[in-house]
């Protein structure tokens, strides 16, 4: 063994194409159900205290959970891109019509 050989890098990893989309897929994955986690953790306490200061942190941490898990149903179960990239848009459009009446209720 020759003392200076170039040796990998530890944050390389070496494996097949398929090998790194499955760890980029779990990383994703992840995420995903990370922020479905936080975002409920920070609805309780938002909820508890609720008053019309809070009232818009309530509704994006509310419709973002909602937002967050609608995508994750339909990236297991619609399998066309075009259909499933259609209905997220008309989804975040429809929360934002939804916070907007919302927030016009409580504060006027």
């Amino acid at each position: 063994m020759e003392p200076f050989a170039e040796r990998p890098e530890r944050n390389e990893f070496r494996g097949s194409e398929k090998e790194v989309k499955a760890m980029e897929t779990h990383r994703e994955t992840l995420e995903h159900w990370l922020l479905q986690r936080i975002t409920a953790a920070f609805l309780i306490p938002t909820i508890l205290i609720a008053n019309v200061s809070t009232l818009i942190l309530l509704n994006i941490l509310l419709f973002w959970h909602i937002h967050v898990g609608v995508e994750e149903i339909l990236a297991d179960y619609v399998h066309h891109e075009v259909t499933r990239n259609w209905i997220l848009m008309l989804l975040r459009v429809f929360c934002l019509i939804i916070i907007k009446y919302v927030f016009v209720f409580f504060v006027f």
